[in-house]
């Protein structure tokens, strides 16, 4: 008889969850439903790229950063590219004015417009688009770019 009560809570302590005599209590590993999501890449936040998208005509700055939250990109096959992209970084802003004429120049985008003073305008057109560059300085003392590229 005293067989048959140990048998009963031997049989009955990997139910329960405790700790038997033989150690803790099997747990059999839990059985997902649904596929894992696929490993997501983190786009670049340097140079002139976001989301995958590449303008390698539009020169920005290595040492600028892009703000995702405050840029926006609209591009397709068929489509005119339009995008407002705002960079920032701690490049003096005459640095950021010059490296942007000479590079859009170099990839042949015309100059029609330059203007400001605190704020620099620069207007440029190539083809069917035209693209604005705004040079300023930010909120904290840094240099900010913002690039817009419009259909004309």
């Amino acid at each position: 008889m005293k067989r048959t009560i140990l048998a009963g809570v031997m049989a009955a302590a990997p139910l329960c969850g405790c700790e038997g005599v033989l150690g803790p209590a099997a747990r059999p590993a839990p059985v997902l439903g649904m596929a894992q999501p696929p490993h997501l890449e983190v786009p670049e936040r340097t140079g002139n790229r976001w989301l995958g998208t590449q303008f390698e005509d539009l020169p920005v700055p290595a040492e600028l950063t892009l703000d995702y939250d405050a840029s926006y990109v609209s591009t397709s096959a068929h489509g005119p590219r339009v995008a407002d992209l705002r960079y920032s970084g701690n490049t003096a802003l005459t640095d950021v004015l010059s490296y942007t004429q000479q590079s859009m120049t170099r990839l042949g985008w015309r100059l029609t417009s330059l203007a400001g003073v605190a704020i620099k305008r620069l207007r440029y057109i190539k083809g069917d688009e035209e693209c604005q560059l705004l040079i300023r300085e930010g909120d904290r003392g840094e240099s900010v770019l913002v690039v817009r590229i419009y259909p004309r």
